[in-house]
């Protein structure tokens, strides 16, 4: 079926206007800051989905879009919704990864402006940055800029016998005369998971805390690729922590200066698109916390990979 390999949270996507409108705030400022506003503009937009922000982009001026996507049945859609819009002539849409691509080739010149909506649960998962390091290196000028042009991320430690239940096999092993012991079970268990905290019953040991400042914005700057940070989280809530729960925002950039957040109480969580990702700790290194105590939590991103864990005390 013409669905198959399309992920539904698609439609929540398209229908979440607080996105919409916070990616199309930024780009009418960096399309109005080009030559004749836009109007010899070249924009890519990498991971472009339903082909929205290549259309918004279009409307804004810019006189030819590019926009790419992995997918083959997603491309097919969005073409289809640029046709049914009137802006084939200035919006092409190609089924391929933008790390294929070649300016000259798929571009008709290498791009003034970069737009991508490819952040996942987890910020890195969908290989943003290396798709901008190649882009930088192969489809944008050197002054191009992107949209958006940093992301913040931010934890809290968690006790949440809830969240264990759903990634590790019952500990002690269920006893009676029905119980089994599915301890073999925890070499499946996953160190990263995802989910929407307000459906689970939780304990917040921690304050929200910034974890990450990851800044693409300057076009002369190498692409970062890798980073790490320590954060002492001070605690709030007497538990155990059983994981690092996280969320980011994305800093739209432009005049306008919005945000958008994966938070679990932001306004993008309406629509589900987004959930919150989960570090587990193993079982070996959970820690009982009293308020007052400090536990230290180290941060650090090496490309499409981001990663949270829990340090020795000094």
């Amino acid at each position: 079926t013409q669905c198959r390999g399309i992920p539904l949270y698609h439609f929540s996507m398209i229908n979440d206007l607080g996105r919409a409108e916070a990616y199309s705030n930024a780009l009418r400022s960096e399309i109005a800051r080009l030559p004749d506003g836009g109007g010899r503009a070249v924009v890519l937009d990498i991971g472009c989905g339903s082909g929205l922000l290549s259309m918004v982009a279009a409307r804004h001026g810019a006189a030819s879009v590019v926009g790419c996507d992995k997918a083959p049945g997603m491309a097919g859609v969005a073409r289809q919704a640029v046709a049914d819009n009137a802006l084939s002539e200035r919006v092409s849409i190609l089924d391929t990864l933008s790390t294929c691509m070649e300016a000259g080739t798929h571009l008709p010149a290498r791009a003034d402006l970069l737009v991508s909506e490819t952040f996942g649960d987890d910020p890195l998962s969908e290989s943003f940055l290396p798709s901008l390091a190649h882009a930088r290196a192969h489809l944008l000028t050197p002054t191009a800029r992107v949209v958006p042009g940093a992301l913040r991320v931010y934890f809290t430690l968690v006790d949440s016998p809830d969240l264990l239940a759903v990634n590790f096999p019952p500990d002690p092993p269920l006893k009676g005369e029905d119980g089994f012991d599915f301890s073999a079970w925890g070499a499946l268990s996953r160190t990263r998971w995802s989910c929407f905290l307000k459906d689970h019953a939780v304990t917040l040991l921690t304050p929200p805390l910034e974890a990450l400042r990851i800044d693409w914005s300057d076009p002369a700057a190498p692409v970062p690729l890798k980073g790490s940070s320590v954060v002492d989280a001070k605690v709030v809530n007497a538990g155990t922590v059983h994981a690092v729960v996280a969320w980011y925002s994305l800093e739209m950039g432009g005049d306008a200066g919005g945000e958008i957040s994966t938070a679990p109480d932001a306004p993008a969580m309406k629509g589900r698109h987004w959930r919150q990702s989960v570090w587990y700790v193993p079982r070996g290194a959970r820690r009982v916390v009293a308020p007052g105590e400090s536990v230290r939590v180290e941060a650090c991103f090496v490309r499409d990979r981001l990663v949270f864990s829990l340090q020795p005390q000094l």
